[in-house]
């Protein structure tokens, strides 16, 4: 059921929504933000695929539908956020201690999305971490492998 919901909330509904107003996102000229994760630019890890899977289908479908809206006079931000201080984070054990970004920093980058049509954010450290996974590519099952049968993850 986790898929489900999950596929519901973070795919399904957001895509139906904009379906349904579209005509109305035309004839306002509206502005959409699309904040997501970070993840769905990434090789997506161990015990995440029913989240990182619902988010990389909306970034895909806002990829895809972005050069429409283009032409229906509709601007469309994309954030992709790293991990955020927040009460999310700390429930989940793993993450407590684990550095994220600051939620007043997240709220002014909402706010430079809200503001400026094609705005687009991802973090600092976008760049050298694809190249890393690049490169480490090969390595990231193994990698998996290991700490899954050690019980570290």
């Amino acid at each position: 059921h986790d898929y489900k919901r999950t596929i519901a909330v973070n795919y399904l509904a957001p895509v139906q929504l904009i379906s349904t107003l579209i005509q109305r996102f035309k004839e306002a000229k509206t502005h959409i933000v699309n904040i997501s994760t970070y993840n769905v630019l990434m090789k997506t890890p161990p015990k995440w695929s029913a989240y990182v899977s619902s988010k990389k289908a909306m970034h895909s479908w806002f990829e895809s539908n972005i050069p429409e809206m283009a032409l229906m006079n509709i601007t469309v931000s994309n954030i992709y956020f790293p991990l955020i201080e927040s009460r999310m984070k700390d429930a989940n054990k793993k993450y407590k201690n684990t550095h994220a970004m600051s939620m007043d920093k997240a709220v002014d980058i909402i706010i430079k999305g809200l503001l400026n049509p094609n705005y687009q954010f991802k973090p600092w450290w976008h760049i050298p971490f694809q190249v890393v996974l690049f490169l480490a590519g090969p390595l990231w099952n193994v990698f998996w492998y290991q700490l899954i049968r050690q019980k570290k993850y």
